[in-house]
């Protein structure tokens, strides 16, 4: 039997891993349906539709990694900061304790703000070789 402890984690767990497969099911079968809307669009002499993964965009790449930095730097600094309340509100010590987890989505925020700057450097680089080359042509 089941102890009454571990009846939350369990379902935590469970609830976690279930989200996890929803989404790769779901994406699985999006990604199935384009693929016969684009296979659709051949068999017709159509030209194809233009989807999101059709092309690679370096920018909207750098985009979306500086996004994802920031949303994860917030969460951490707020999940610090809203357990410094609570220690300060129930006057326990030991609830700070927790608020050092915030320091695992800061670091990956702050490693993927890093990243977005290295992206940006190596854009503007190849860009500049880009015009170069079109000059001396």
């Amino acid at each position: 039997m089941i102890s009454h402890g571990y009846i939350v984690p369990i379902a935590v767990f469970a609830m976690v891993v279930g989200i996890v497969l929803i989404a790769n099911m779901t994406n699985y079968h999006l990604r199935k349906l384009k693929t016969r809307e684009r296979l659709a669009a051949i068999e017709k002499g159509q030209p194809l539709p233009l989807g999101d993964g059709d092309y690679f965009n370096p920018r909207r790449a750098a985009a979306r990694t500086r996004l994802a930095a920031i949303i994860l730097i917030a969460a951490g600094v707020g999940t610090a900061v809203a357990f410094a309340i609570l220690a300060w509100v129930v006057r326990q010590r030991e609830v700070l304790s927790v608020a050092a987890f915030a320091v695992i989505p800061l670091a990956i925020g702050i490693g993927m703000l890093f990243d977005y700057r290295l992206q940006s450097r190596a854009l503007e680089a190849a860009e500049g070789e880009n015009a170069l080359t079109r000059l001396s042509s």
